[in-house]
């Protein structure tokens, strides 16, 4: 009798801790559900907990330990006569019955991770989750996780009166890269106090040292680069059409400090001067046209039958591009009709480099099959017969400067070549000219420079300097701990497009070009001298990148055997470097996926710019200087804004890796050329 009094007793517990359990988890998801889904109706709440109950265990497990409580209750209620044939029975059902409370009471906690995980969703993921069917085909092992991953993915089934519904997609990359810069901007914004003053300002050519009038009182409220350039062209006399652009620069202690907005932020609140002291500025004028962001691919030309290793715009015109590639042909491309117009056969392999000459009227190849061969880009016909001497195949070419020829009967031009030699060409007898042997290994770049100074860089880990009359060594430079893999030098834009300006204005497709020889030599020296110029004096630098993952800018002129900085960051071999046009900047590309931006005075670290997933094999800036375009292995090309360093435009359609990248001196179109054997034109 006592024992079955106390089964009676277990029973009716378990059924009352039952109907509690169930009670408590149903009131408390309703309480959370309510509270984190304001703004929803009751049938949408309705059809939220149909499928919660529906879809999760945890029901089911209340429902029976309740059924069997009753079953128990039940038996306990017809009295002592089935006390001793009952006992056992009773007992099994009071035991399962309170395992399966204990179990639906400690899988509570799963239900409050359900409330939790709703409230730490977005808004519009929340009331996504309202509109879920009541289906009542659903299993029992559709657990709370996969529902989950329906929802972070978007997969919200709607079954009520269609099969399916599309949700508003969620914002792309560029959106939200869009409103995070905007936010930011808007953070940004920081009036200046009023009760500054009046600061004194003196201008000072960077090219020449030479002031601009006298120092001028400028409120501090509107001392800010657009106003600066404003008073500058006004000193000038410049009228309203003949206004010009100026960088600002405040040199102290050996650094260049640009003025990015205007004084204040970067001169007075910093604290490097007070509006007592007359600061003194250095201004740059930039480049009259701005290059627009290239945006869309205008032809995708097939053709070459291996991948495509290196392209080249005319130096004149954005009209004609140049390519190399493993099929061993070179060809000519109208980039403007998007059509093939000659294939220049001959090389027995790989065709590495393609180059054109300053004047536009001759294209050197350099190949695999040790060889050098000259075309004639208006017929695409080989000009006499290939240059042979190289050993090994050839790595880099480069002309001689427009400005430094002393007859137009001797064109010359500079080959390296894996057999540790650079070879200095007659292009117009075909002859060698000078050998310049000192490396002791494979001689990576060449750079002819417009100083007459040959730059060589070399898998030895050293670059030396030579002579391009004599054909002796200057100085050999050695820091780096590892392969140099690229040279380039501050005055490449102007030395490969010699007397080819681009025009100020936007409507015309050609180039101011001099009629006369005369004319052409001299504005060929002009413009490179303008270039190179700084403080009044000719200053050339180069820059070199190597495997140890440095990178070094250097100055002959300034320090004759050590560099000027040491720029180091990349985490991986960098495998191209390049100034910018106008000399302020230096981009290098390496195989950790990212590119950086220097500082090209003091090579101080500016920018990261981050966004490919693979290589990156080669860059190149636009002629204005503000924007740089760069090819991976991740088969993108991307052009980004170098002033902030952030991504202006992605640019996909290649089909595979991207090797070569080229800006078209005009500033018009970019071409690129890859794995996928298609060269891609990109405009905007």
């Amino acid at each position: 009798m006592r024992s079955f009094r106390l089964s009676s007793f277990l029973a009716l517990v378990a059924f009352l801790l039952a109907l509690a359990g169930q009670v408590l988890i149903t009131l408390a998801v309703h309480w959370g559900l309510g509270r984190h889904m304001e703004g929803l109706n009751h049938e949408e709440i309705r059809m939220t907990m149909t499928y919660i109950w529906q879809a999760q265990p945890i029901q089911l497990l209340a429902n029976t330990a309740g059924k069997v409580s009753i079953a128990a209750l039940l038996v306990t209620l017809h009295g002592p006569k089935f006390a001793k044939s009952k006992t056992i029975f009773i007992w099994t059902l009071a035991a399962i019955s309170t395992i399966f409370v204990i179990i639906a009471i400690s899988r509570k906690s799963s239900k409050h991770d359900l409330v939790v995980r709703l409230s730490n969703l977005p808004s519009s993921q929340s009331k996504a989750y309202a509109t879920i069917s009541n289906n009542n085909n659903r299993t029992h092992s559709d657990s709370t996780e996969n529902f989950f991953k329906n929802i972070n993915s978007g997969q919200i089934i709607k079954t009520t009166e269609v099969n399916m519904a599309t949700l508003i997609p969620p914002p792309s990359k560029r959106q939200r890269v869009a409103v995070a810069e905007k936010a930011r901007e808007q953070q940004d914004i920081d009036t200046i106090p009023g009760h500054l003053g009046s600061v004194r300002v003196h201008f000072f050519d960077q090219s020449t040292g030479k002031p601009t009038g006298a120092p001028v009182a400028i409120p501090v409220a509107d001392a800010t680069v657009k106003n600066l350039e404003l008073l500058l062209n006004t000193l000038q006399g410049n009228d309203a059409t003949e206004r010009v652009p100026y960088r600002f620069t405040f040199a102290a202690d050996g650094k260049h400090l640009d003025i990015a907005n205007d004084i204040y932020r970067t001169l007075l609140r910093p604290g490097l001067k007070t509006t007592e002291d007359t600061i003194t500025l250095q201004y740059t004028p930039q480049a009259i046209f701005r290059v627009r962001a290239v945006s869309r691919c205008s032809a995708a030309i097939p053709g070459h039958g291996e991948a495509i290793l290196a392209t080249s715009f005319a130096s004149s015109s954005s009209s004609r591009l140049a390519t190399g590639s493993g099929d061993s042909t070179a060809r000519i491309f109208d980039t403007d009709t998007g059509t093939p117009l000659h294939t220049l056969k001959g090389h027995t392999s790989w065709v590495l480099v393609a180059s054109w000459s300053p004047d536009d009227t001759t294209i050197a190849t350099g190949s695999m099959d040790n060889t050098v061969r000259l075309w004639d880009p208006k017929t695409g016909q080989c000009l006499g017969q290939p240059l042979t001497g190289h050993t090994k195949w050839v790595n880099s070419l480069a002309w001689e400067p427009y400005h430094l020829r002393k007859e137009k009967t001797s064109i010359r031009l500079a080959s390296s070549s894996k057999d540790a030699t650079v070879r200095i060409w007659d292009t117009v007898s075909k002859r060698i000219d000078l050998v310049l042997s000192g490396h002791k290994s494979s001689v990576s770049c060449v750079r002819w420079g417009g100083t007459g100074t040959i730059y060589t860089a070399s898998h030895d880990k050293t670059i030396k300097l030579w002579d391009s009359t004599k054909g002796t060594l200057i100085s050999t430079l050695s820091a780096h701990a590892h392969w140099v893999n690229h040279l380039a030098l501050s005055t490449e834009l102007v030395l490969r497009t010699a007397y080819h300006d681009p025009t100020p204005s936007t409507t015309t497709t050609t180039t101011i070009i001099p009629t006369t020889d005369a004319e052409k030599l001299a504005k060929a020296k002009s413009r490179f001298e303008k270039a190179a110029t700084t403080d009044g004096r000719i200053v050339e630098r180069f820059v070199t990148a190597s495997d140890d993952l440095t990178i070094y800018l250097w100055s002959p002129t300034e320090s004759p055997s050590k560099p000027l900085a040491r720029l180091h960051g990349h985490a991986k071999p960098v495998s191209h470097v390049t100034f910018s046009p106008s000399g302020q900047y230096i981009a290098s590309a390496s195989f950790d996926n990212h590119i950086k931006i220097w500082s090209a005075r003091d090579g101080a670290f500016i920018h990261t710019l981050r966004g490919h997933v693979g290589a990156v094999y080669m860059t190149c800036f636009s002629p204005d200087s503000r924007l740089l375009v760069s090819c991976s292995r991740d088969t993108t090309v991307k052009v980004w804004e170098v002033g902030r360093g952030v991504l202006r435009e992605d640019l996909v359609g290649h089909r595979d890796e991207v090797f070569a990248v080229d800006w078209s001196p005009d500033g018009r179109g970019v071409g690129s050329g890859g794995k996928d054997r298609a060269v891609r034109v990109w405009r905007h």
